[in-house]
C-alpha cells in the first residue's frame, strides 16, 4: 500500500461518515453547517484583519533594510490571505469531521424536519412589506411630482 492508497481510503471514509450524518438529520445538518461556516469565517476574517493590521504598523521598518515597503506588504498580506483560506478549509472539515448531533426523539426530528421545509414555503411565498395602498400611495406621488417638474 502506498501513500495515494491510503490517502484514497481516507478520504472514501471520511465522505461516507459525512453523507451518513446528512442523511440521517437531513436538511437540518445543512443549516447547521451553514451557521458553522459563517462562524468559522468570521473569526478568522477578524483574526486576519488583526495580522494584517500588525503587519501594516511594522511594515514600514522595512525601509531601513533597503526594501521596498509597498512590495513588502502585498507580498505578506497575499501569504496571509492564503494562510486565512487554509485555516478555513482547516478548522471547517475539522469542526464538521468531529460533530455528533444527537436528537431525542424520532418525533422531534421529524418536528424539526418540518419546521425547515415551512421556512422555505413561507419564504418563498413571502407578501411584501408594503401594503398595496402604500405601493399606490407612493406611485402616485412620484407621479404628481413628475407632473410639476414636467411644467
Amino acid at each position: 500500500m502506498n501513500e495515494l492508497d491510503i490517502t484514497e481510503k481516507i478520504h472514501s471514509a471520511a465522505t461516507t461518515s459525512y453523507k451518513a450524518k446528512g442523511n440521517s438529520i437531513g436538511p437540518v445538518m445543512r443549516d447547521f453547517e451553514k451557521q458553522i461556516l459563517l462562524q468559522i469565517i468570521d473569526n478568522a476574517w477578524k483574526d486576519h484583519l488583526a495580522s494584517v493590521d500588525y503587519l501594516r504598523q511594522g511594515i514600514g521598518l522595512r525601509s531601513y533594510g533597503s526594501r521596498n515597503p509597498k512590495l513588502e506588504f502585498r507580498r505578506e498580506s497575499f501569504g496571509l490571505f492564503e494562510e486565512l483560506l487554509e485555516n478555513i478549509r482547516i478548522e471547517a472539515t475539522r469542526f464538521l469531521a468531529r460533530v455528533e448531533i444527537e436528537v431525542d426523539a424520532p418525533e422531534e426530528l421529524e418536528r424539526i424536519q418540518k419546521l425547515g421545509r415551512k421556512k422555505t414555503v413561507e419564504h418563498q411565498n413571502s407578501e411584501s412589506a408594503f401594503t398595496a395602498e402604500e405601493v399606490e400611495s407612493s406611485t402616485q406621488q412620484k407621479n404628481s411630482k413628475t407632473a410639476k417638474t414636467g411644467q
